[in-house]
């Protein structure tokens, strides 16, 4: 029972006894992309764009600045490509499925 024990803010004491949650279905077929643009500014834009095509064509985006660029420049395995973006540049990766191909 210890270990269903948790403390929350206040003294709060409570006890899991029982957890149900609901997870995404598993679509068949993903792709990824990764776009890169010259400004923040373009990358902003085109977020909206992407948005605008709705989910059933985008289901994910994640919008990089030059700053998270270049903190995983370093990394063993990055391309040479994201070692090599000029200052300022942004990128957004974004994901993509589909039940058929």
């Amino acid at each position: 029972i210890i270990n269903h024990l948790f403390i929350g803010s206040e003294g709060t004491l409570g006890f899991v006894s029982e957890i149900v949650y609901n997870t995404v279905e598993d679509v068949p077929h993903k792709g990824c992309g990764l776009m890169f643009f010259s400004t923040l500014n373009d990358a902003s834009l085109a977020v909206v764009a992407l948005a605008n095509m709705g989910r059933e064509k985008v289901v994910a985006a994640e919008m990089m600045d030059y700053q998270s660029l270049k903190a995983v420049q370093t990394l063993e395995n990055v391309p040479d490509f994201v070692r090599e973006v000029p200052e300022g540049t942004s990128a957004i990766l974004f994901q993509t499925e589909s039940y058929s191909k």
